[in-house]
């Protein structure tokens, strides 16, 4: 689901146009999950947010993707030094009962304990430095095959009774 926004709405931050896209797919009440287009059009859109976008100084040169946006913070004094943070941190954008945004600011090291997004479509970017990510899947227990049944350990097999 390419859509083309209009030129009033290009003129809006990322955020504010990530926040828009965000409010259109997750708040429709007419399917209960987003269409396989609709997270490549989010995932377009947060690909296209940096560092600086969300306030923070990655200690980088800004790109010319950032500074085409009007409303992005060029002023490296009103940005979060990235160093500067010491433990996890958050930095809530938004939340409702449809979605939320935010941000996780990361020291050198850290990580995340073990965790999980049932019944959650989450989207991710890494918007400075490097990181190594592990995912798991729940696995099912294989359903037995048939003609065979499945055996209770407790009970001796019918050869060791007495």
């Amino acid at each position: 689901m390419a859509v083309a926004f209009p030129w009033h709405i290009m003129k809006l931050s990322k955020v504010q146009r990530l926040y828009d896209a965000c409010d259109l797919v997750f708040s429709s009440p007419a399917q209960a999950a987003p269409s396989l287009a609709e997270i490549e059009w989010l995932r377009q859109l947060l690909d296209g947010i940096e560092a600086a976008d969300v306030g923070i100084d990655d200690g980088e040169k800004s790109s010319s993707s950032s500074s085409d946006d009007e409303l992005s913070p060029k002023s490296a004094a009103r940005l979060l030094p990235a160093l500067a943070f010491e433990r996890i941190t958050y930095v809530h954008i938004h939340q409702c009962d449809d979605f939320s945004m935010g941000v996780f600011c990361f020291p050198a090291g850290a990580a995340l304990p073990l965790h999980d997004h049932p019944e959650m479509v989450v989207l991710s970017k890494l918007l400075y430095g490097t990181v190594r990510k592990r995912s798991y899947d729940w696995v099912a227990a294989a359903p037995p095959r048939s003609g065979e049944r499945k055996r209770n350990t407790n009970t001796p097999s019918p050869s060791s009774r007495c």
